[in-house]
C-alpha cells in the first residue's frame, strides 16, 4: 500500500509541477476581448494576450508591429502554445464573400499561419474560429452601406445577412488549419447556441459578433479546447457566471481595449443548479471566469478539478487525473513519501 501510495502521490505532484504553461493569443478583436479569461477557464495556464482588434489575417504575415510581440521577454517568451484568431476582418470587410472566395481567404489564413510558425518554430496552434454572431448587424460594424465602383456609386445589401453567409468564414479557416499538422482547429460556429442555420443566443455577446465572458466560456470550456492545452480536469456552468470582463492586460502594447462596457448590455445569468460530484456552479456574481464550488468539500474555488470528502475510515482523493484511496493506517508513510518527493522537487505543497 505505501508503495503504490508513492506512487500516487509522486505521480500528482510532477503532473502539478508541469501543468503551467503559457499560451500567447494572436490574432483580432476575438482574442483581444478575451483579455485573461482564458486562464480561469483553463487552470494552471498563463496568457499573454498580443491580439490588437481589427486586425486581419494579412497584417499577421510576414514582419511588422503585429508579429514583434511573439516570444518577446515581454509576452512571456517562447510560447507553449498559440490561440490564433484571424480570418473574421478578412471576411467581413469584403462582405462575407462578396469579393472575395473561399479560396483567396485560406490562402491568407495559411500565410498567416506559415508567418507565426516561422516565430515560433514547434509550437502547437489552435484556431477556434468564431461563434456564429447572434445578428446580422455585424456587418453595420464594417463599412459603409455602399460599394465604391470607380465613380459610381451603387446602392448595397446588408452582405452578411443570414447566418448561412457567415459560414464562409469557418469554412476558409478550417481550410487552411486541416491542411497544417501543427495546427488544430476546433468549430466554435454552435458554441454560444448558433448554427449554420440560425443566430447565436445574445445573452453570450457584447454585440452583435464580440463574446462576453459567459461566451467565452462556451468556447474555451469546449471539450476539444480543454484537450489542446491540456487544462486540468474541470466544469463549468457558463450561464452562471458574470457576464463581465475585466483586467485587459496587453503584452504587444498594441490593443486598446481597457474594459467592455457592453458586456452586461444581454446578460442573463443563471443560478447554480447545484450540480454533484466535481462539477462547479456559480451563483453568477463571482469574479470574471471564476467557475465556482467544489462539491462535497465545501471549499469554493475558482477552477474545481477535485472533490474530496471522508467517509468512515478512509478518505477518497479524486482528481483529473485517476482516484487513490488511503486508509487512516497508512496515513503516516504517504505523508513520509509526499516529503521525501517534496524535496526531490524542491517545494512544498
Amino acid at each position: 500500500m505505501a508503495s503504490a501510495c508513492g506512487v500516487a502521490v509522486l505521480a500528482a505532484m510532477i503532473a502539478s509541477a508541469t501543468a503551467s504553461k503559457n499560451i500567447f493569443i494572436a490574432g483580432d478583436s476575438m482574442g483581444e476581448y478575451s483579455a485573461q479569461v482564458l486562464e480561469s477557464f483553463c487552470k494552471g495556464a498563463t496568457v499573454y494576450n498580443g491580439a490588437v482588434g481589427g486586425t486581419t489575417a494579412v497584417q499577421w504575415t510576414g514582419s511588422g508591429d503585429m508579429q514583434d510581440s511573439l516570444g518577446s521577454q515581454k509576452c512571456g517568451g517562447k510560447p507553449d502554445y498559440i490561440w490564433l484568431t484571424v480570418g473574421g476582418n478578412d471576411v467581413l470587410n469584403t462582405g462575407c464573400g462578396d469579393t472575395e472566395t473561399k479560396e483567396s481567404i485560406t490562402a491568407k489564413v495559411t500565410a498567416t499561419i506559415n508567418s507565426v510558425k516561422a516565430k515560433a518554430p514547434g509550437v502547437k496552434i489552435l484556431i477556434t474560429g468564431y461563434c456564429m454572431p447572434n445578428s446580422a448587424e455585424a456587418r453595420r460594424l464594417f463599412g459603409n452601406e455602399k460599394m465604391q465602383a470607380g465613380n459610381r456609386s451603387t446602392p448595397r445589401r446588408l452582405a452578411c445577412s443570414s447566418p448561412a453567409k457567415f459560414t464562409f468564414i469557418g469554412d476558409a479557416v478550417k481550410a487552411a488549419a486541416d491542411d497544417d499538422a501543427m495546427v488544430t482547429y476546433v468549430d466554435s460556429t454552435e458554441a454560444c447556441g448558433g448554427s449554420k442555420e440560425k443566430w447565436s443566443d445574445k445573452r453570450y455577446f457584447a454585440d452583435a459578433i464580440h463574446l462576453n465572458n459567459q461566451g467565452f466560456c462556451k468556447v474555451f470550456s469546449q471539450t476539444k479546447v480543454q484537450e489542446f492545452f491540456g487544462c486540468e480536469a474541470a466544469t463549468y456552468a457558463c450561464e452562471t457566471l458574470t457576464c463581465a470582463i475585466t483586467g485587459y492586460k496587453h503584452c504587444s502594447g498594441e490593443g486598446d481595449m481597457s474594459e467592455c462596457a457592453s458586456c452586461s448590455e444581454n446578460c442573463i445569468v443563471s443560478k447554480g443548479s447545484g450540480t454533484t460530484g466535481s462539477a462547479a456552479t456559480s451563483q453568477g456574481s463571482g469574479t470574471t471566469g471564476s467557475a465556482a464550488t467544489s462539491q462535497g468539500s465545501g471549499t469554493t474555488g475558482s477552477a474545481p478539478t477535485s472533490t474530496i470528502g471522508t467517509t468512515g475510515s478512509a478518505t477518497t482523493a479524486t482528481t483529473g487525473s485517476g482516484v487513490a484511496s488511503l486508509s487512516q493506517t497508512n496515513t503516516i508513510q504517504c505523508l513520509t513519501v509526499a516529503i521525501v518527493a517534496s524535496s526531490l522537487l524542491g517545494y512544498w505543497w
